[in-house]
């Protein structure tokens, strides 16, 4: 069960692993995105993506190309809009750009398959190099799912509509740390249960540099 004390460790983690003293691929954080500054914009980011066909948002100072712009992107979907197209919930941070890439997302609706929204980046990893990876959310109602990166499930039924408040507003990120094992990054939202489609709005890949400090054991 995720509760409030477990978020404040995981919290705590994250920071060390940033920080080149921990490298640790079960680190986890997940938070509201009411601002630019909820986003992790720092470092040597790798991709910047924003999904749903709606534009490139700057944010930060970081511009975020649209996953037609790579062809070594390629997603396991059956849509990709805008949010105002069809529920009419927009995200209202406040913030344009950031509601640009909250108001935009891939969907898998294929209810007589498997509802699993999947994007694999090809050539984008260094194997034996750490990531940070930010899964950005926006949805207008409960859409639980697993979140499984590199084939690991990093966490079961994650709900962005409960990390926004229960409200149509704002959004939530995903953060986790993972090794690359080879080239390829694969990541899955799979709907838990099996009811509603999975949706995300964007995503930030980050390299964490290596480090030649002592590892330390943090318990």
């Amino acid at each position: 069960m995720w509760n409030k004390k477990s978020n404040i460790i995981m919290a705590a983690i994250i920071v060390f692993a940033l920080m080149g003293s921990l490298v640790d691929a079960n680190v986890v954080e997940i938070s509201a995105v009411n601002s630019p500054a909820d986003l992790d914009l720092s470092g040597n980011i790798a991709y910047a993506i924003n999904f749903g066909n709606n534009g490139n948002p700057n944010i930060g100072g970081i511009v975020f190309s649209q996953d037609q712009d790579h062809p070594n992107i390629h997603l396991d979907i059956t849509y990709e809009g805008v949010i105002t197209n069809w529920h009419g919930h927009y995200p209202n941070t406040g913030y344009s750009e950031l509601d640009k890439l909250l108001g935009g997302i891939i969907w898998n609706d294929n209810r007589q398959v498997d509802q699993t929204t999947s994007v694999t980046i090809t050539n984008s990893l260094i194997a034996g190099t750490s990531y940070q990876l930010q899964l950005i959310f926006y949805t207008s109602h409960s859409l639980p799912m697993d979140i499984i990166v590199e084939g690991k499930t990093f966490i079961e039924r994650f709900e962005p509509f409960k990390i926004q408040g229960n409200y149509p507003g704002g959004g939530s990120v995903f953060k986790c740390v993972f090794n690359a094992l080879d080239t390829t990054l694969n990541i899955a939202l799979k709907p838990n249960p099996n009811v509603d489609p999975s949706a995300v709005s964007g995503l930030i890949l980050t390299e964490i540099p290596k480090t030649t400090d002592s590892l330390v054991d943090y318990g």
